[in-house]
């Protein structure tokens, strides 16, 4: 499955495209697989075990809406789970960071 670049990424920040953030929340929370995996796709019918492969290090947060990312084979570099940031949402995410940290709390 492949997903299209976004126009909303034009300052190059990065992030997850909305529609495969959305496939794989789907898939965590309902246990579903992409219908553009399943309908039509009668050549690849290994697809749905690739998708459940590619999901495997992602989590729901408690919140049930934020997407966490967690790889245990690399648990000794980064022990805790990553919030996924879709694309449109980084610059955002890295100013109020950089308001809350880089200024050490302090109002200007």
């Amino acid at each position: 499955l492949q997903y299209e670049e976004e126009d909303e990424d034009i300052e190059g920040y990065g992030g997850m495209s909305l529609d495969q953030y959305n496939d794989i929340v789907q898939y965590k929370r309902h246990n579903t697989i992409p219908t553009s995996l399943t309908r039509g796709n009668t050549d690849n019918r290994s697809a749905p075990s690739h998708w459940r492969a590619r999901c495997k290090c992602f989590s729901m947060a408690d919140d049930g809406d934020t997407l966490l990312y967690f790889n245990p084979e690399n648990a000794q570099h980064n022990p805790c789970p990553r919030v996924v940031v879709k694309k449109g949402e980084v610059r955002k995410v890295l100013e109020r960071v950089h308001e809350i940290i880089g200024h050490l709390g302090q109002k200007r």
